[in-house]
């Protein structure tokens, strides 16, 4: 949806609670074990991830494989994942999942990391290379890492999008939004076929201090994209530190997991077993990416806010943060 001066969006707000905790493993556990049916999401689904490929992605991807979501298609974009290296890992975990259909794997914009950030994504990326290390061989991507490559691959399942069937498009965007802007750049028109976008990314809001530069880091990564996608007036939902569950509810999350008896078994399936790993190395992990998949599977985990407007300054003191539609919008009405 639209509003004057600005796009409308969509924050969702957390329920988050012990019970709830518990309600998600249950269900998680069941969808790991493949004891779950009911609940999942309709063949007429189809799913883009645009990943930079970090612990919490990778978890995310697992979760989709667990709940059975229909992943069309995966782009690596900037961000957590060294150069060249994020659509190997991202291979490698669809492979070892056995995916089927499975996604095609396309690499895309990885060269806009920021050097603060450097020794954080440096550890990222060690964990990383373990984890697929033992998924087995490294993939076979023939094709260096292309921006363009990306759209290309996110235009043309937006382009094939069969309206007459119900068909519905949403894209998780789990890193920077460089892909998508350039998709959105190349054809407007087959972008804006896309239903929504789900951003793990925050805006500043309007009771923040004068002086606070909000700096989320998907954003930071390339904020010139974000303006782009804002431009693109497709409907977009943010999720992000007000979303973001504490440290406690993640691990009773894995705990749940553990007393259930799936994920830490050699037996178990291999997405619990992933799960495990991931949630061995930091509980936190299941509270970023992921939670854009517990918010297409867990709904009623989720407190919709009413659609704002928000926007992205310019300058060095950018600022992605919510604003008032009475805002002076820029030249292109946004």
């Amino acid at each position: 949806a639209a509003a004057a001066g600005g796009l409308a969006a969509c924050v969702a707000a957390p329920a988050w609670s012990p019970t709830k905790a518990h309600e998600v493993a249950g269900n998680l556990d069941a969808a790991l074990s493949k004891k779950a049916t009911a609940g999942r999401p309709h063949e007429s689904d189809t799913l883009i991830v645009d990943t930079d490929v970090g612990m919490d992605d990778l978890a995310a991807i697992t979760l989709l494989a667990a709940y059975g979501f229909p992943v069309k298609l995966i782009t690596t974009t900037c961000g957590i994942c060294l150069p060249g290296s994020g659509a190997i890992h991202v291979q490698q975990l669809v492979s070892a999942l056995g995916l089927v259909p499975a996604p095609c794997v396309v690499s895309g914009a990885e060269d806009r990391r920021r050097e603060p950030y450097w020794e954080w994504e440096h550890e990222q990326h060690e964990q990383l290379s373990l984890l697929c290390a033992s998924l087995g061989a490294p993939a076979s991507i023939h094709a260096p890492p292309s921006m363009e490559a990306a759209a290309d691959a996110i235009l043309e399942v937006a382009r094939k999008k069969a309206d007459d069937r119900g068909e519905t498009l949403t894209v998780l965007a789990l890193g920077s939004m460089s892909n998508l802007a350039s998709a959105a750049q190349k054809d407007p028109c087959a972008f804006r076929r896309i239903d929504r976008i789900i951003f793990i990314c925050q805006a500043r809001t309007p009771e923040a201090k004068p002086d606070y530069h909000h700096l989320p880091y998907n954003a930071m990564i390339d904020p010139e994209a974000v303006r782009v996608v804002l431009r693109s007036h497709v409907p977009l939902t943010l999720i992000g530190q007000d979303c973001y569950p504490k440290l406690p509810w993640c691990s009773a999350l894995a705990d749940d997991l553990a007393r259930a008896g799936e994920a830490p078994t050699a037996n178990a399936p291999l997405t619990a077993r992933i799960l495990w790993r991931i949630l061995r190395y930091d509980p936190q992990q299941v509270a970023f990416d992921p939670l854009a998949v517990f918010y297409l599977a867990h709904p009623e985990a989720f407190v919709d806010a009413e659609p704002m407007a928000v926007r992205m300054s310019k300058g060095d003191k950018w600022r992605f943060e919510q604003c008032t539609v009475a805002d002076a919008p820029d030249t292109e009405g946004v």
